[in-house]
């Protein structure tokens, strides 16, 4: 290293530097003596001059001087998140910037309560209904209720108040919601078809049933003769996809039947190796998907998919192309009794105008 004459090393650049080993006594170097440098083996050579095999030397070992680190400004990260908190971070360093625990949100009885800061949904759902206060709703031969406008829950639940007793011709009914307590004594059903209502993830449905306007009973025959006590759906609950999406700060998943991206699951990145080490995030591309592929069962109203299987065989083979081909072909064919019955007309108003003329 004298060769350097206490010059300064130059940051980022390579040199090579000579190891002298001296043995103490009684020891001397056995020939090809070998010396590991930071893991790499060198075979060491007797120093000139070196008669006792004391003196040992290991040439060119490179090695090189780390540059400095450049101070920076700190750059803010967004919001990133976790169950607990929130925080930012620079997005040169990775240095922790800022960080607070989750805070303010409401949740009801549907949906989570969010951060205020961040947004995201930390507080689980409550019973916190919302009834809808305007109206009651018959809730079959014991109570009515107000329901909660926002899942639809018996919020209110009040007991009915019987009217005057049925007669020949009158039914009894509560006086609050118009619920028929005991049909007239000559009652006859008149059933009325409700079409089935499928259910959702969060709100539920209802089967396909009929109901009396008479007494108010549930039948699952158009006859009258099953009755029915409850025509309710449960709501089906989210199903978790396998996939992760993801962008620049958190992951999450959403539900494969309706896409709603589930609070539960979104959380910040946990980057190793520069690599997040939950769904895989390296910072390059942002992975946004939905699932395009919905159990028609789910949605409120059912598709008819008649019409467009009239286009396909059942191999999947496209027929389009001949619905094309036969309006062109109607098409021509109205063109051409079109041309000739006019042409007809016309020949026939010629020939009349020329017997006219010889006529004359």
């Amino acid at each position: 290293m004298n060769d350097f004459n206490n010059k300064k090393f130059e940051a980022g650049k390579t040199y090579y530097a000579d190891i002298y080993l001296v043995s103490n006594d009684p020891y001397t170097f056995a020939e090809g003596t070998s010396v590991y440098v930071s893991g790499k083996k060198y075979t060491a050579v007797w120093t000139t001059g070196s008669s006792y095999k004391k003196y040992v030397s290991v040439y060119d070992i490179p090695f090189s001087v780390p540059s400095q680190e450049v101070s920076h400004t700190h750059t803010s990260s967004a919001w990133r998140t976790n169950q607990a908190y929130h925080y930012k971070v620079c997005t040169t360093c990775g240095e922790l910037l800022e960080q607070e625990d989750h805070k303010g949100g409401i949740a009801t009885c549907s949906q989570k309560g969010k951060c205020t800061v961040c947004g995201y949904a930390y507080i689980d759902e409550n019973e916190n209904h919302n009834p809808d206060m305007s109206k009651w709703t018959a809730c079959g031969n014991v109570y009515h209720a107000h329901l909660c406008k926002d899942c639809g829950a018996h919020a209110v639940i009040e007991d009915h108040k019987p009217g005057p007793a049925a007669t020949d011709n009158k039914p009894q009914k509560c006086t609050v919601c118009d619920y028929i307590i005991v049909p007239a004594k000559n009652h006859k059903h008149k059933l009325t078809k409700v079409v089935k209502v499928n259910a959702t993830c969060t709100k539920p449905g209802s089967i396909e049933y009929y109901t009396c306007d008479g007494c108010s009973d549930f039948f699952g025959d158009k006859e009258g003769e099953t009755k029915i006590t409850d025509n309710v759906i449960a709501p089906l609950g989210h199903k978790i996809s396998d996939n992760w999406n993801y962008d620049e700060n958190n992951h999450w998943r959403i539900c494969s039947v309706c896409n709603e991206i589930l609070a539960e699951t979104q959380m910040a990145h946990e980057i190793e190796n520069e690599k997040c080490t939950t769904c895989g995030y390296d910072g390059t591309t942002i992975k946004i998907e939905t699932n395009t592929d919905i159990d028609a069962d789910t949605n409120n109203n059912n598709t008819d998919n008649t019409d467009s299987s009239l286009n396909n065989d059942s191999d999947g083979n496209n027929f389009s192309w001949l619905w094309i081909v036969l309006a062109i072909v109607i098409v021509a064919g109205v063109g051409f009794v079109f041309y000739w019955f006019v042409f007809k007309k016309i020949q026939k108003y010629k020939i009349g105008l020329l017997k006219k003329h010889q006529r004359l």
